[in-house]
């Protein structure tokens, strides 16, 4: 989790990570995503997909 404002070229990625998964949403392919809520380095992200194949992912 963010302790301080985002930097312009992180806001920048985060949209068009968000404009991706939309477009993953919109076929049908992306289920649901997620964080861990744990506040330090250990921390993750995970996105479910629904695809046919591990190389479709």
């Amino acid at each position: 989790m963010l302790t301080d404002s985002p930097s312009e070229e992180k806001s920048q990625t985060v949209e068009k990570h968000y404009l991706y998964l939309k477009n993953l949403t919109e076929k049908g392919i992306f289920l649901m995503a997620g964080r861990t809520t744990n506040n330090d380095e250990s921390t993750f992200g995970i996105v479910i997909l629904k695809t046919e194949t591990e190389s479709d992912a």
